[in-house]
């Protein structure tokens, strides 16, 4: 995997992790609860389409 590929999975997690202990914790106020749900979503999402995304560059440069 590319190096930017593993830096943006990197940080996505990270975010991931950010938002989801939020649900628990609540160290980030927002307006609503469906605010962490709507980024938790979006950030499972980052994650999975990079995962694709440096899985097929890595079988096409062979």
């Amino acid at each position: 995997m590319k190096k930017k590929y593993k830096v943006l999975l990197l940080i996505s997690n990270i975010c991931l992790i950010v938002i989801g202990m939020n649900v628990f914790m609540n160290f980030i106020p927002f307006g609503s609860s469906k605010i962490n749900s709507i980024l938790i979503l979006f950030f499972c999402l980052i994650n999975v389409s990079l995962a694709l995304k440096a899985s097929f560059d890595a079988t096409n440069e062979k």
